[in-house]
């Protein structure tokens, strides 16, 4: 495992530099072309959506349930309109 690190800083990062490429979606589209950047990063918005953000919200929930005796569908909107908000309110 510490030897494929080594090769990846060593070799790999200086020519990604060289080619001013910092993201996967970057070196994608430059290796192939914008469909597989584009399908790539659908990919994994979706992933994020369906697996990271429904895990916190019913994990959360499952926390506010445990802690302020509140329904389960209740705890998800609550804790969906506090994150709204403070998106909203940290993107202003």
């Amino acid at each position: 495992m510490h030897r494929r690190g080594s090769i990846v800083a060593k070799w790999f990062i200086p020519i990604f530099l060289k080619r001013g490429i910092v993201t996967m979606p970057q070196f994608l589209e430059e290796r192939y072309d914008r469909r597989v950047k584009t399908v790539m990063a659908v990919f994994w918005l979706a992933v994020f959506e369906f697996v990271n953000l429904t895990s916190i919200l019913y994990l959360g929930t499952l926390t506010i349930q445990q802690v302020m005796g509140l329904p389960l569908l209740w705890g998800v909107v609550l804790l969906a309109l506090i994150a709204g908000v403070y998106s909203i309110y940290m993107a202003v």
